[in-house]
């Protein structure tokens, strides 16, 4: 669940022409951090004997968790700067008539 959080929320701060880009640098940096820290596992691992390399390893985890629900909380809300009673950017085709709209009336986007 957490990928689908991440990409709505860099697709909230982002302009919307530049919305594909941004979730694909956001795409590419979470596999890049799923590599290195495999990479960091393992050294980890590898140098030290099995238990003292397993405990490193989880404490190597559970801080890059405290890390992550430290920034959970720093980082603001990405829909507040859109509209404060609508949460996400609604897309108007061009063209279309506002009563195609799917947002309700006493919300303007």
């Amino acid at each position: 669940g957490t990928p689908v959080l991440i990409f709505s929320y860099v697709k909230g701060i982002f302009p919307v022409e530049i919305a594909g880009t941004s979730v694909g640098l956001i795409n590419t940096s979470a596999f890049i951090g799923c590599a290195l820290m495999q990479l960091a596992a393992g050294i980890l691992l590898e140098n030290d004997d099995a238990i003292l390399g397993h405990r490193d390893v989880f404490i190597m985890s559970a801080g890059f968790c405290l890390l992550a629900g430290i920034c959970a909380v720093i980082v603001p809300d990405a829909g507040s700067s859109r509209h404060p009673k609508c949460k996400m950017a609604v897309y108007k085709a061009p063209g279309a008539k506002e009563e195609d709209s799917p947002v309700p009336e006493d919300v303007t986007v």
